[in-house]
């Protein structure tokens, strides 16, 4: 990523230049080559003498991309020529499976491969599961053990401690918020009605309208940005579903309504036009 600037400087100059561009080709299998034979192996090159010669860090990762199991190595060192910190690509390496096991195999082919010696490896940033930094049989104490004595402990990945704090947090509040994201998401994923109604409720009103996300509970993001997109809507939501309410209840939770009703941006037309939605929205759904 280091080298996105000087190609994008590249790219406007060469564009300047006539020949240049008609003698260049851009077709699907000459790019391709380029780019795997030519840029990448250029960079690779580059990334493999830095970590012969100097000490550096890993940030792995295993995920799933078309039904293979996948894991992502990203590299840090010390650049001598940026004169900073850089992180680039070492490797996406396929796994029969995610286990302990495996894992550290790929990893020590994967440095005998490109002669990467183990005692450049300063600390390994993951996450925190059984996996891969298990007390007994996790990879980071494997490799401590077995490769690189001196790998400093630098925890696991911040990311997913925010996640289990905010989980452990959350947990006294029995879900209600989060459920009430899913019920709103389930409610216009599922009926076409539902979003055109809502949306000329937002019309109305003044108000942006945004499809309702599905909650990810192993996301600690996500029901903060889904805290943020329903406040916004929040009156929106208000108004529509006091539609659905059953009229036992309607006067417990007019004022709500009302309260929307006497903001500044809705006009008494506006009001009046809701108000016949409402019964409308009632009876055709």
């Amino acid at each position: 990523m280091t080298m996105v600037p000087v190609l994008i400087d590249l790219a406007q100059k060469l564009s300047k230049d006539k020949k240049v561009l008609d003698g260049l080709s851009m077709d699907r299998t000459s790019a391709s080559y380029k780019m795997t034979y030519g840029l990448k192996r250029t960079f690779h090159t580059q990334t493999l003498q830095s970590i012969r010669e100097q000490p550096f860090s890993l940030n792995i990762d295993q995920a799933t991309s078309n039904n293979k199991k996948v894991l992502s190595v990203l590299v840090g060192y010390f650049s001598k020529t940026e004169g900073w910190v850089v992180v680039e690509h070492l490797a996406a390496l396929e796994l029969e499976n995610c286990k302990t096991n495996t894992i550290f195999e790929a990893l020590c082919d994967l440095f005998e491969l490109n002669q990467i010696p183990w005692t450049n490896l300063v600390s390994i940033l993951m996450d925190s599961c059984a996996v891969m930094r298990g007390s007994k049989n996790g990879l980071e104490r494997r490799i401590r053990e077995e490769k690189a004595p001196n790998l400093l402990d630098i925890d696991g990945d911040v990311c997913q401690h925010i996640h289990n704090g905010t989980k452990k947090l959350c947990a006294p509040f029995d879900s209600w918020v989060e459920d009430l994201f899913s019920a709103i998401c389930t409610d216009h994923k599922y009926c076409v009605d539902l979003c055109d109604s809502l949306a000329e409720v937002c019309n109305l009103l003044g108000i942006e309208i945004t499809a309702p996300e599905h909650f990810l509970s192993h996301h600690w993001l996500s029901a903060y940005n889904l805290a943020v997109s329903t406040l916004r809507m929040w009156c929106a939501y208000q108004v529509f579903y006091y539609a659905f309410i059953d009229k036992a209840f309607k006067a417990d939770y007019w004022p709500v309504v009302n309260g929307v009703f006497n903001l500044e941006i809705v006009s008494l037309f506006v009001i009046y036009i809701i108000k016949c939605k409402q019964n409308i929205f009632k009876m055709t759904i």
